[in-house]
C-alpha cells in the first residue's frame, strides 16, 4: 500500500482523558489486521508506525500538560497542524480527577482528597491543559467523548480508523477485528454500574468525592 503523503494525526486529550487508550485501540486493530507488517511491540508504538501498513501515524499527546511528553508538541500544532490532524478526547474531569487521585494514593497511601485537589497534580493540571487548548485556539476535525468510546466502541473505534486511514488505501475496515480488539482490551468494562471498580470506568467519581467535594471542583475548574 502507497500514501502520497504522511500527516500524523494527533490524538490530544489531557492527563487520563482516554486519548492514549484510543491510540492503543488503533495500535491494535492495526498489528490484528496486518499481522507481522508492522515492527513494534506495543499497541502505542504500532500506531506510530501506522504508514507501513498505510495509514497515516497517530500520535497521542497530553500536550506536555501531563509531564509524559514535550511542551513542544503544543507549540507544534499550534503552528503547523491542520484541523483534520486534530482528535480531541474528552472525559468528565470529575474522573479524570478521580482517577489520577487513586493513582497517586497507590504510591501514597496517606494521601488525602483535599491534599490532591489542591496540589498541582490535581485541579491544576486539568485547567492547564484546558486553557492551553483555548489559548491555542485549536480547530478540532474530532471530537471523541470518552464515554461514548466505552459504550459504542466499535463505532467509534471505525469512525476513527476510517479518519486516520492514509487516502490512497483502499482497504475496508474489518469489522471482524474491530470486535476483536473491543473483546481483547475488555473496554466495555469500563461503562458505569457496580460491576467494576476498575479507576478507569466511567462514574468513578461518585465513589471518591464526597457531593460536598464535587462542588468544590466544579466551583475551580475553567
Amino acid at each position: 500500500m502507497k500514501i502520497q503523503e504522511a500527516r500524523a494525526k494527533f490524538i490530544v486529550g489531557g492527563v487520563n482523558s482516554g486519548n492514549f487508550l484510543l491510540a492503543s485501540l488503533v495500535g491494535q486493530y492495526l498489528m490484528l489486521a496486518y499481522p507481522g507488517s508492522i515492527n513494534a511491540k506495543t499497541s502505542i508504538t504500532s500506531a506510530l508506525y501506522a504508514t507501513e501498513v498505510g495509514f497515516h501515524p497517530v500520535i497521542p499527546t497530553s500536550l506536555g500538560t501531563d509531564g509524559n511528553d514535550s511542551v513542544n508538541t503544543g507549540r507544534l500544532l499550534r503552528n503547523k497542524a491542520d484541523p483534520d490532524q486534530l482528535i480531541l478526547v474528552q472525559r468528565d474531569p470529575l474522573d479524570v480527577l478521580a482517577h489520577t487521585y487513586l493513582e497517586h494514593k497507590e504510591m501514597h497511601p496517606a494521601l488525602k482528597v483535599q491534599t490532591f485537589l489542591d496540589d498541582v497534580a490535581g485541579i491544576t493540571t486539568v485547567n492547564n491543559f484546558t486553557m492551553y487548548c483555548n489559548f491555542a485556539n485549536f480547530q478540532w476535525g474530532e471530537v471523541v467523548k470518552f464515554e461514548q468510546l466505552v459504550l459504542a466502541p466499535e463505532k467509534t473505534l471505525t469512525r476513527i480508523l476510517n479518519r486516520v486511514k492514509a487516502e490512497l488505501n483502499t482497504d475496508r475496515i474489518n469489522a471482524n477485528v474491530v470486535e476483536k480488539v473491543v473483546t481483547q482490551s475488555r473496554i466495555k468494562s469500563l461503562r458505569s454500574g457496580p460491576s467494576t471498580n476498575n479507576i478507569e470506568k466511567v462514574g468513578i467519581h461518585k465513589s471518591v468525592f464526597t457531593p460536598e467535594q464535587i462542588e468544590y471542583i466544579k466551583s475551580r475548574l475553567v
